[in-house]
């Protein structure tokens, strides 16, 4: 963490690892119920998946949050061709109002597992996270610093830098994502959680899956190294489209849906 926060960081991760703590036991009660430059060394395991299955390279949130609302999108490297798995972009498409008018607002993002059984596990450490400028699908870095909490005097500092202004955190990210360090190449974690406080205090979560995945829910809920085996309800119900999966849609006319999460 930076040291210049004006709150107190000690208490707040210790918070937030009673908050993951008790979201885990929800999560587990709810199975049993029912630009700091980027290394160019790419790695890619986005293939794992069968490609006989149309796959999704952007996913969104569940949409729990009327103020809150964030999307994921695979990365690449501009004129590349390979995904890498190491790190995803992550743009906001709704913010509280409240992170760019009220100073104790800040926000992090971890990453989290289920295991085949339905154990969870969630990495009390806050991710790292870049600024990009993206202009017509074209990504630029910002700045040279990495943050693993965001603050708006962050945002405010990036907009000094860059020698411009926005009126809003909705206008910020509508012309900036973040790269997210995910730490994890060979993606063992699943989905990712923003946080957002209020000083000490949790005010906003938002869960999504880290791409790729397969577009269809009815083809994401099996287990991959076991397809005869569900995946637990807690990642299931994470796919943007689970509540839709009886609709009778084809696994393209989803794939075409999740595209609409790209940006």
């Amino acid at each position: 963490m930076k040291n210049i926060r004006t709150f107190d960081i000690t208490k707040r991760k210790t918070k937030f690892f009673i908050f993951i703590l008790l979201s885990a036991a929800t999560l587990t009660l709810t199975i049993n119920c029912g630009k700091n430059k980027i290394s160019n060394s790419a790695s890619s395991n986005v293939d794992y998946l069968s490609r006989t299955k149309p796959v999704a390279i952007c996913t969104r949130d569940v949409g729990k949050n009327s103020d809150l609302s964030v999307s994921a999108m695979a990365y690449k490297e501009n004129y590349s061709s390979s995904y890498r798995d190491d790190y995803i972009r992550l743009k906001f498409t709704t913010i509280p109002s409240e992170f760019q008018t009220n100073s104790d607002f800040a926000f992090q993002v971890y990453r989290w597992k289920v295991s085949s059984t339905g154990a969870v596990s969630l990495d009390e450490t806050p991710l790292q996270l870049y600024f990009e400028q993206n202009t017509n699908g074209s990504f630029e870095s910002v700045g040279s610093s990495g943050y693993t909490d965001v603050m708006w005097t962050d945002i405010d500092a990036t907009l000094k830098f860059l020698g411009t202004t926005v009126g809003s955190g909705s206008e910020f990210f509508n012309r900036f994502n973040m790269v997210v360090n995910l730490k994890d190449a060979q993606r063992t974690y699943q989905a990712l959680r923003i946080v957002f406080y209020n000083g000490n205090t949790v005010a906003r979560t938002a869960d999504l899956l880290i791409p790729s995945v397969y577009a269809d829910p009815n083809d994401y809920k099996w287990q991959p190294s076991n397809s005869a085996a569900e995946r637990p309800l807690s990642i299931q119900q994470l796919h943007p489209f689970y509540y839709d999966q009886s609709n009778g849609w084809t696994a393209e006319q989803y794939l075409t849906d999740m595209n609409t999460f790209c940006f």
